[in-house]
């Protein structure tokens, strides 16, 4: 095994293992509503239910060459990624979280996605 996604309980000092892969995972954090995990992998974004089973992609379109930064926007209905496939380095592009195409939102490379203004207005 190469990664292990792991759920740590504070209360309690148990560990729980969502999912085990020889691939790489990275950033892996919490959905908006609490019931999955997005993460990072072979440069894609990937959300798997919290209580397990097979993750899914999410549609990204081209953007396939992603690094770690990712993340929701407030109100849950955008993820903010940064992806090199289409310049070589990273630039930062907006996606809809249910997956589509990603629009590109920075134009000096290389960028990279840091947080979202907590209205949701500005990265």
């Amino acid at each position: 095994m190469k990664s292990s996604l792991e759920i740590h309980e504070l209360a309690s000092g148990q560990n729980r293992v969502v999912h085990q892969t020889v691939d790489h995972i990275e950033a892996p954090n919490w959905s908006r509503d609490g019931k999955h995990l997005l993460f990072n992998g072979e440069g894609r974004l990937w959300r798997i239910p919290v209580a397990g089973g097979e993750p899914q992609a999410i549609d990204t379109g081209f953007a396939s060459g992603q690094n770690n930064d990712h993340w929701l926007s407030p109100d849950g209905s955008l993820i903010a990624i940064s992806d090199k496939t289409e310049t070589g380095k990273s630039c930062i592009y907006i996606v809809p979280a249910a997956g589509g195409s990603p629009r590109r939102v920075t134009q000096h490379v290389p960028s990279w996605w840091h947080g979202w203004s907590p209205d949701g207005l500005r990265l």
